[in-house]
């Protein structure tokens, strides 16, 4: 899968990535993507969200309070149940 990936939009709060999450829907998930610190996630597998012009992205904190969202590589094998449960 390709690291070379950049975030389409940063959400710098809790409460402005809860308003984010509001307005998408839960699409499966995707393996980790290496390259993207995720300081605080350990899985090796991430949620995938579809938004609401249908674009399917994920959602990783960064940094402290500092959650940046990338759309899915073109090559990225989705999941549509956990695979680590």
């Amino acid at each position: 899968m390709t690291n070379t990936l950049s975030a389409i939009k940063t959400i710098r709060s809790h409460v402005g990535y809860a308003r984010f999450l509001a307005t998408c829907i839960d699409a499966g998930w995707i393996a980790k993507v290496e390259g993207i610190p995720s300081p605080f996630s350990y899985s090796r597998h991430w949620p995938l969200l579809q938004q609401q012009d249908g674009k399917l992205v994920f959602v990783r904190e960064t940094s402290h309070k500092i959650y940046q969202v990338f759309e899915i590589p073109k090559d990225a094998e989705i999941f549509h149940e956990d695979p680590d449960s």
